[in-house]
């Protein structure tokens, strides 16, 4: 059985949760190592196309935020 958790190590445009429960979590990422997560947050950010377009807002929920990890989501 595999799980999908979104992931990130950047900090801009986060909300973190008030229902935390991915504080100090380990998570086995793709290339079989391991990530310590901080915290779960919420992410809000403007949606842009390829030609500098914004055309509406994305919210990711429960993103767990991990500041060593080398990939973004």
């Amino acid at each position: 059985m595999a799980a999908m958790i979104h992931m990130t190590p950047l900090v801009v445009g986060m909300l973190p949760n008030t229902d935390d429960n991915l504080q100090e979590q380990w998570i086995t990422v793709g290339n079989g190592t391991e990530e310590i997560t901080t915290m779960k947050v919420t992410i809000n950010k403007q949606m842009v196309s390829k030609n500098n377009i914004s055309f509406g807002t994305a919210v990711l929920n429960d993103v767990a935020y991990s500041p060593q990890m080398k990939y973004n989501l």
